[in-house]
């Protein structure tokens, strides 16, 4: 990267940094329909029954979820979307 001039103690510098390292943060493809659906992971959990906790944990992939047919009928309606738009897996690629 470039340097960059500080200007206002450093903030534009940090500004850029944050802007890199979150347009090169890769997205759970779940957070994706999550956000285009505008709910907030709290609806989704509730929705299915889970701890929101418990959502995050799958969004980051340190969990997996096995969901029943009522959640995932559930998960379509929260979000707004068919089956065939859920993603295959729900963490971070």
């Amino acid at each position: 990267m470039l340097p960059l001039k500080d200007s206002v103690n450093g903030f534009t510098r940090k500004l850029v940094y944050a802007t890199m390292k979150q347009n090169s943060k890769k997205e759970s493809p779940l957070e994706v329909l999550r956000m285009q659906a505008d709910v907030t992971q709290e609806d989704v959990a509730k929705a299915l029954g889970v701890t929101d906790h418990t959502y995050r944990n799958w969004v980051k992939g340190r969990a997996r979820a096995q969901l029943t047919i009522r959640q995932v009928k559930a998960l379509c309606n929260v979000l707004r979307c068919e089956l065939r738009d859920l993603p295959d897996d729900f963490f971070e690629q």
